[in-house]
């Protein structure tokens, strides 16, 4: 390859159908808070997507529950673009920003660990995916994108 990637930690994707049929890539990621050791028995693994094209990461509700201090609450309209020309099928919900610490992967060179902000909520790309109920996270750019 033209660039080093000796630093780098391989995190294996597995393809998914989610209950809404969608077929995604997600590997495990396991989310604490600062100060939190990932290695406790309480850091449960959460299966997560990573996307480039989303520049916060995302976790839903189920998923933030077992983090324990929760930072700031921001007022959030949902995820993606507006439709005001028709009625939104989809419920508009609060998100809270959560200081975090991210396990990313279960492969045999262990996980990548990443800190970051996290918002915590059910947002849309949860409801369209039908991810409200399981554990989930949406891995974003400024996750993902690190030097």
């Amino acid at each position: 390859l033209p660039f080093n990637v000796s630093g780098m930690i391989p995190v294996p994707l597995l393809k998914i159908r989610t209950p809404s049929q969608n077929e995604l890539y997600a590997c495990q990621v396991k989310l604490s808070v600062p100060g939190q050791n990932l290695e406790d028995p309480a850091v449960k693994f959460v299966q997560a997507f990573p996307d480039l094209a989303s520049s916060n990461t995302l976790c839903n509700k189920i998923a933030a529950k077992g983090m324990r201090k929760i930072t700031k609450a921001t007022s959030g309209k949902g995820f993606g673009p507006g439709m005001p020309e028709k009625k939104r099928k989809f419920v508009d919900v609060k998100t809270e920003e959560i200081s975090a610490v991210l396990g990313i992967g279960n492969g045999p060179e262990g996980y990548s660990v990443r800190e970051g902000k996290v918002l915590a909520g059910d947002v849309e790309a949860f409801q369209v995916l039908r991810l409200t109920e399981w554990p989930t996270a949406i891995l974003g750019a400024d996750i993902l994108v690190r030097e």
